[in-house]
């Protein structure tokens, strides 16, 4: 018995290092979820996919949904409720069956809230109905009908809000000590349902209530716990004894069954899925194979089974997941950051597998990045360098100039035989095997030449060919970085302390000397080449350490500075594309592209973080073979979509194995790697789908702060809503179901009523509103993907905020009534009042007129009494003072004088007597008048003395009428001035002006007599009283004069002010 059991043992060992050895060394792109991030406990008994889109996950703490962005918990039943929630399970119908260890609950997304506490504590409640207190777990066929699985097999019947369970017989040939369940049902393609029991059975349940028999050992040990139907119509079944496939048979062959056969597992054929590559599955009906190795030696047993949609079958075991591609079985364990314990399997709307158990919850990102440290064979995590040999094998190079080369699943390190002590530049590029299989070592005292070798192993050991520093024609001796041309001649660039050391070197393998450039050729001084490449008309293109770039083309050099519009800082990449643009990336400025390198004068294109990049900290450039570009930034990696129009992001979310990417590469397979400081990351580009966002859905809606009712899983339109001039203030929150690893979701919304158009992209999932004035609103909101496509549906919020009452048709209706009859009325009052006033006036002005007629009438009178009483008798006396004075003895003195007295002061009283009747006279009142008698006065007076004068008067269409007092005191002025003139100045001309102009009268004499010094005072009394007259109308008098230089009297009057209107105003 022990001989027999040795050789048995010793196949399980090999069996089990077989197995062991399949396990890819890699770490896979996995992020864990705990309570931390949201999820209600890391005990997970189960996850579902809905079909909305949603991750539902049973938790032993709250049932959490996750939208691929955010967690929420639910508490399922009252709040007193066990929290523990074990299974859930949508139906076609769209309705939620929620096991928990309370019992079953029901749960419809569109009925309205049921329960008036929505929250408990910090958890909303969900709206979940309970039913029963059964805890069986259930299942739905494509029929509709729901079943119960537990202590027996179970049809669960509705009758209103009544939930019964009807049992049905299985009438099982036999027995078997144990409690006997049901673990899981499956429904076949044929309608057949199979039953996994803990018995170890596995029924299959005709549609016609036959069944057939599979049994497995005793169920102490072999109890059966998953089952599934794989897309070609197989059934796979998990136990303690490993995986079970049958090929069934069809129901035609067993038409003719009338007892139930039973079939025993362990007799079947069993396949060792480590002993082969391709895996066998049954083919012929009847057929079954069993993989008893999967759960290896200390591994536990397969415990849950789930298939994906590319026909991969993914098997939860105790301590590590396996799946099965068709062919072969492949081993995940902690080594590649999974979970141990894994129970549930689920697989999302974009490809994501999302694995659970007691641990937590995890998520493969299929097709991700798949990462390598030095537990994976790594020399060093910090990796400067990637490339490829000549042979197509990858190799990296470290801090530690170790040397590492990937063999298609991990890596294997040496060192080359680089003197102890030697180090690397950071950020240099240390290492190259030439195009002739020669190995190049960068350091940062020399270089190192090592000969080509079939076996890099050999370069452990071997010695250099030669070494080379600045006394071999290098520039300097810190060697920085190398590039090898299309004609194989290699560049180096150095950068020593010293500025003169810094500089670029060219060797030639055919005379195998070397050339260092200077300024001669056009080289700039002092600068360090930190990045070199070739654009596909072969000039050359050299980026400095010190920011700026050359391009070499006919043996000189040309210079762009950031003048020309090239990025700022230290350049860092220069990569050219399959377009034939070269891409230079900077480690201040970001990203930019020449389209046309050739150009005299290329023109730089700037990409920055406005325009999407995650930093403008630039570090590394590749591209894939779908001629997308992958840009490695201190924060992650950005791949920009041939266009340079779409941006999507890589971090360490996806599995980089760092968010510094120093270094990145594309392999002759396609595959694009990243190095970081922290390990390598491998990708393989697949083609885009181009599949539109997510649609969005309204989740939550406050008013005025105050919560408003939203269905559990967010609702597409909201409508009908009505608000009250004091609810003007919204909160809407929204959400989208998206899964895409490295995507950022961003949202565009739009308020129709208020904005003109979508505003700009944002992730936010919130949007505040306030003091919205009254009117009818829409808000739309949509989703944005990484590839600028938005979400075919949007959700849509319409409501209409109502007016303030004074606003309402019926208040604006009373007011302007209100307002019209008390128009009405003032207008009424108005006319009333005008009439009035009219009246007034017209009584007012008929008792002016009256007066002025009265006055006129006095007037003439006193004009009339004065020329013919006193007038004619001053005259007389006049006349009889001359007639005694010729009649006396003229030499008789005191007789002769004061009679010649008399007649003067007769003469002058006449005189005087003559300009009062004529200023009161009503009949002189225009200045028509007053012309005239200027005109007579210096013509009489002027004429006797022979003194010339010139006047010029207004012209004879502009008549005004004038005050008597206006007459009078422009006379009297004109008067006083003429005597002037006449008695003091000994002129010989006098020059007069008379106008009006417009509203303004303009008198102006001049004469060219022997004037006065205005200056002094005047002992007479004329030129004070024309001072007096001219401000008693209101008027402005000047009196101009120098000795020997004549006298100029102006007086200019305001006709407004003294009342009299401008007739020949337009």
């Amino acid at each position: 018995m022990k001989r027999a059991l040795i050789p048995r043992l010793i196949l399980c060992w090999l069996v089990c290092l077989a197995f062991a050895l399949s396990v890819p060394a890699e770490r896979l792109p996995i992020k864990i979820y705990t309570s931390a991030d949201g999820l209600g406990s890391s005990f997970i008994s189960f996850i579902m996919r809905d079909s909305r889109g949603f991750l539902w996950i049973c938790t032993r703490d709250g049932l959490s949904r996750f939208d691929g962005a955010h967690f929420v918990t639910y508490q399922v039943g009252d709040k007193n409720a066990p929290p523990g929630i074990e299974r859930i399970l949508e139906t076609r119908k769209g309705i939620y069956w929620i096991t928990t260890t309370n019992g079953l609950y029901r749960f419809d997304p569109d009925a309205p809230l049921a329960v008036a506490e929505t929250k408990s504590g910090d958890r909303p409640i969900l709206n979940a109905e309970f039913v029963s207190e059964s805890r069986g777990n259930l299942y739905e066929d494509h029929n509709g009908n729901l079943w119960s699985q537990g202590a027996g097999l179970y049809r669960l019947e509705e009758n209103g809000h009544q939930l019964t369970f009807q049992k049905v017989e299985l009438n099982l040939p036999f027995s078997k000590a144990g409690t006997f369940a049901v673990a899981a049902i499956c429904e076949g393609q044929d309608g057949s349902f199979w039953l996994a029991t803990t018995w170890g059975l596995l029924i299959r349940r005709l549609p016609d209530g036959r069944q057939v028999i599979y049994e497995v050992g005793t169920p102490q040990t072999n109890g059966l716990l998953s089952i599934l139907e794989d897309r070609n119509g197989r059934i796979w079944c998990a136990g303690t004894e490993g995986v079970f496939v049958i090929k069934p048979e069809s129901l035609a062959s067993l038409a003719s069954l009338t007892v139930a056969p039973v079939h025993h597992l362990n007799e079947v054929r069993a396949v060792r899925t480590a002993s082969i590559d391709h895996v066998s599955l049954p083919e012929q009906p009847g057929e079954v194979v069993k993989y008893p190795d999967l759960e290896g030696k200390d591994k536990g047993h397969p415990r849950y089974l789930s298939q994906t949609a590319d026909g991969h079958i993914w098997i939860g075991n105790v301590f590590d997941a396996i799946e099965f591609d068709e062919s072969s079985f492949h081993g995940y364990t902690a080594a590649q950051g999974f979970l141990e314990g894994i129970e549930r399997i689920v697989e999302d709307g974009s490809g994501n597998l999302w694995l659970s158990g007691i641990n937590g919850l995890m998520r493969l990102a299929r097709g991700g990045l798949t990462s390598y440290k030095t537990g994976d064979g790594l020399g060093d995590q910090n990796i400067l360098s990637i490339s490829q040999t000549r042979d197509g094998r990858l190799f990296t190079m470290g801090g530690n100039l170790s040397l590492s080369f990937f063999d298609g699943r991990s890596f294997e390190s040496i060192r080359p035989a680089l003197p102890t002590g030697s180090q690397v530049l950071w950020t240099s590029n240390p290492v190259l095997q030439d195009s002739r299989g020669e190995w190049w070592f960068l350091t940062n005292g020399r270089l190192y030449r090592f000969a080509a070798a079939s076996d890099f192993h050999s370069l452990a050991h071997a010695q250099p060919r030669a070494t080379y520093d600045s006394r071999a024609g290098l520039k300097g001796n810190a060697m920085f970085h190398i590039f090898e041309d299309s004609h194989g001649d290699l560049w180096f660039g150095t950068h020593d302390a010293e500025g003169p050391r810094r500089g670029l070197t060219k060797w030639s393998p055919a005379t195998e000397k070397f050339y260092p450039f200077s300024e001669a050729e056009g080289f700039p001084p002092d600068r360090s080449p930190s990045a070199l490449a070739e654009d596909r008309s072969g000039n050359l293109w050299f980026g400095f350490y010190e920011g700026g770039m050359v391009r070499y083309r006919n043996g000189l050099f040309t210079e762009f500075t950031s003048a020309d519009g090239l990025p700022n800082g230290l350049i860092t990449a220069l990569y050219s594309d399959r377009q034939g643009r070269l891409w230079i990336g900077s480690a201040l400025d970001g990203l930019a592209h020449v389209d046309d390198p050739t150009a005299a004068h290329p023109r730089f294109i700037k990409l920055t973080l406005a325009d999407g990049l995650a930093s403008n900290n630039v570090r590394s450039i590749t591209e894939d073979l779908f001629g997308n570009l992958y840009v490695g930034t201190a924060r992650g990696v950005d791949r920009l979509a041939g266009d340079a129009a779409r941006i999507k992001h890589y971090s360490t979310n996806d599995g980089l194995t760092g968010d510094f990417v120093s270094t990145a590469f594309r392999d002759e397979s396609g595959a694009v790697w990243f190095g970081t400081p922290s390990g390598i990351s491998r990708l393989v580009p697949a083609p885009d789908k181009s599949l539109a966002a997510p649609s969005v859905w309204v989740s939550g809606l406050r008013i005025a702060g105050e919560s408003r009712s939203v269905p559990t899983l967010g609702s597409a339109a909201i409508s009908n809503l009505e608000l009250t001039p004091a609810q003007n203030n919204l909160q809407i929150d929204f959400l989208a179901i998206d899964f895409n690893a490295g995507e950022d979701l961003r949202y565009q919304y739009m308020l129709e009523g208020a904005d003109k158009d979508w505003g700009a992209p944002t992730q936010l999932r919130t949007v505040n509103y306030a003091n919205l004035a009254s009117g009818s609103y829409r808000f739309i909101v949509r989703a944005i993907n990484a590839n600028g496509l938005a979400s075919s549906g949007s959700a849509v919020v319409s409501f209409r905020v109502l007016a303030p009452f004074w606003r309402r048709w019926w208040f604006i209706t009373l007011a302007a009534i209100f307002i019209g009859a008390a128009a009405f009325s003032v207008d009424r009052y108005r006319v009333a009042r005008v009439r009035e006033r009219q009246q007034a006036e017209t009584a007012l002005r008929r008792a002016r007129e009256e007066r002025l007629v009265e006055l006129e009438r006095v007037r003439k009178r006193i004009a009339s009494d004065l020329h013919d009483d006193i007038g004619s008798s001053l005259t007389q006396i006049s006349l009889l003072s001359e007639v005694v004075s010729q009649r006396i003895d003229r030499d008789n003195a005191s007789v002769t004088q004061p009679l010649a007295m008399i007649a003067n002061s007769s003469r002058e009283l006449v005189d005087a007597m003559s300009d009062i009747v004529w200023a009161i006279n009503p009949h002189k009142d225009h200045l028509s008048d007053l012309t005239q008698r200027m005109r007579s006065l210096a013509s009489e007076v002027f004429t006797v003395c022979g003194i010339k004068f010139h006047f010029r008067t207004p012209a004879v269409d502009i008549d005004l009428p004038l005050g008597a007092n206006l007459r009078r005191e422009v006379f009297l002025i004109f008067k006083e001035s003429v005597n002037n003139t006449i008695k003091h100045s000994g002129a010989t001309e006098v020059d007069i002006e008379f106008r009006v102009d417009r509203d303004q009268l303009f008198l102006r004499v001049a004469d060219n007599g022997k004037g006065f010094d205005s200056t002094q005072e005047s002992d007479g009394h004329g030129l004070i009283s024309m001072r007096a007259r001219g401000e008693d109308i209101g008027g402005e008098l000047e009196i101009v004069s120098d000795v020997g230089k004549g006298m100029t009297v102006t007086l200019s009057v305001s006709l407004r002010d003294q009342g009299v209107k401008w007739f020949n105003e337009s």
